[in-house]
């Protein structure tokens, strides 16, 4: 049979869940398959980050996903089971979830299932993706979907979004390369139960001439631990003997393992294998997440990195399903999320290298520097942005315009605005249309109206709506304690233009402000025929 449907998801993880969910809150219908059953595939990544957190707290997955799991707010540094360093979150500010939340991902997809449900969408299991043709004209993909009741079913799509991890059949038939270094490290991935394990609310990195190893208190009581490990040192069967001479070795003799679990990799070793696509787009094919690029274990970076791909991309791909951007614009997923990836993919590698120093003399650099960090705050100043990923940048673009401005291309801060008795906080404000311009440090509302009937005046959808908001330091609208002017520097009155994920897309002086209506007239300047919407997609 043939059908023609609605933008096709392939995968349905923590990536293809978030982005059919972002599609659904903004009015765009998909449809979600995936080659497997439901089943528990073990803790698999446990970590989510501050940022992945906001992008879920914006269909609502963020809460629940919270109370099911345990708040990381230090991670503490270890040398031969000597603590030498420690970074804490307690600084983080300007963000509803200043911590790292452990969590196994079969949970994250439960929550995230549940989501889409509410949202009116659902995921088709066990369907695979067999064949994939780019139509001529450029405006759809026809795929081959292979049910399990031996259906063969012929799709077209306006857009196919791969979301189907590192064996990305999406990115493969797409002709997309995939390439990176050869394997460097080989990882012990396992949860154990235990005694006399370290303590809750901290993750715990020790280094050892042998290698690093990681572990953290799962909310059920279990300990993921992550270690590297000479290949000759893990040959055969990991059994719970050897797991226990590792941590004795390295980590302390007085924690007694009890039984292990398979943490969603088998109860095995892994060698990771870092990848990264060449594109991230071909033609009306897109990928995210692991699809895309692929880290290593340390520093919870791939599952955080997808959902913050999806939601770069689901606003995007929204407005021009809506007919309300140009195509160009997805042009610039690739542009701003590339450059993160290789951020990511830096981290995870810098981190493993740290732990795995053998030389005595780089060992003991490196055990001072972090003693030194730690006593300086320099080391909390250099690793907590990374574990938060609230500081991701993203550069300059056509649609994404720097300038003298602080601001443009970052995150605008999650601060609390309205008086006394409100406990609003900014990204409540944002939620209530696709675009906000935000004015700040003005001293009448004369400009502020002025600005409003410019945006008002734009020929836009009548679906993608955009707000005007001042935030004063006194009067209706607080901008609590002056917070966000003092992180913006703002000393003369401006406009920022924010963007549905969150993001200053330009900033400008209010008595200028014909460039921040500029700049959003960019986003919606469509020269290409729109593609139709969809209303369902079931």
């Amino acid at each position: 049979m043939t059908s023609d449907q609605p933008i096709l998801v392939v995968g349905a993880g923590p990536s293809g869940l978030t982005m059919a969910c972002e599609l659904f809150r903004l009015g765009i219908g998909c449809r979600v398959v995936d080659a497997a059953p439901l089943t528990e595939k073990g803790s698999r990544a446990i970590g989510v980050s501050a940022r992945s957190l906001e992008v879920l707290d914006a269909f609502g997955a963020a809460e629940p996903l919270v109370a099911k799991g345990l708040r990381s707010t230090s991670a503490v540094f270890y040398s031969q089971r000597a603590p030498i360093g420690r970074v804490s979150a307690n600084s983080v500010r300007d963000t509803r979830f200043p911590f790292m939340l452990t969590v196994p991902q079969p949970e994250t997809e439960r929550v995230l299932n549940e989501r889409l449900a509410a949202l009116g969408g659902a995921v088709e299991r066990e369907v695979e993706l067999r064949e994939l043709i780019q139509e001529p004209d450029g405006r759809s993909v026809t795929v081959v979907l292979a049910h399990a009741d031996g259906t063969v079913e012929t799709v077209n799509t306006p857009w196919l979004i791969g979301a189907d991890g590192a064996h990305s059949v999406v990115r493969k038939l797409s002709g997309i390369g995939f390439t990176g270094e050869d394997a460097k490290d080989t990882f012990v991935i396992v949860d154990v139960l235990a005694d006399g394990g370290p303590p809750v609310g901290e993750g715990h990195y020790y280094f050892h001439p042998d290698g690093l190893s990681l572990v953290a208190p799962l909310p059920d009581g279990a300990y993921r631990l992550a270690a590297t490990a000479d290949r000759d040192e893990v040959q055969g069967e990991l059994t719970l003997d050897r797991v226990q001479r590792l941590f004795s070795r390295r980590i302390d003799p007085a924690i007694r393992i009890t039984r292990l679990r398979n943490a969603g990799w088998g109860v095995a070793t892994t060698q990771v294998r870092p990848r990264m696509a060449s594109t991230f787009r071909a033609g009306r094919c897109l990928i995210a997440g692991d699809a895309a690029h692929l880290f290593g274990p340390v520093g919870g970076q791939g599952m955080n990195g997808a959902i913050q791909d999806v939601q770069n991309l689901a606003w995007k791909l929204a407005l021009v399903s809506l007919g309300a951007a140009d195509e160009a614009l997805l042009d610039t997923y690739e542009a701003e999320r590339l450059p993160a990836a290789h951020v990511a993919m830096a981290a995870a590698s810098s981190q493993t290298r740290l732990g795995t120093l053998k030389p005595w003399f780089g060992r003991t650099v490196r055990d001072l520097a972090l003693r030194l960090g730690t006593r300086t705050g320099k080391l909390n100043a250099r690793i907590v942005p990374s574990l938060t990923q609230l500081t991701t940048t993203y550069p300059a673009n056509d649609y994404l315009r720097g300038g003298a401005l602080p601001g443009v291309g970052q995150r605008i801060p999650d601060t609390e605005v309205g008086d006394a008795g409100d406990a609003r906080t900014l990204f409540d404000l944002l939620r209530r249309s696709w675009f906000t311009v935000l004015v700040l440090g003005a001293r009448s509302d004369e400009a502020t109206q002025r600005l409003a009937d410019s945006v008002a005046a734009l020929d836009g959808h009548p679906a993608v709506t955009t707000q005007v908001i001042a935030l004063h330091r006194d009067g209706a609208m607080l901008d609590r304690a002056g917070r966000l002017h003092e992180l913006l520097d703002v000393r003369e009155p401006t406009a920022y233009l924010i963007r549905p994920d969150g993001y200053v897309a330009a900033a400008g002086p209010l008595a200028a402000a014909s460039s921040i209506v500029a700049a959003l007239a960019r986003f919606t300047a469509v020269s290409s025929a729109p593609v139709s919407r969809s209303d369902g997609g079931r």
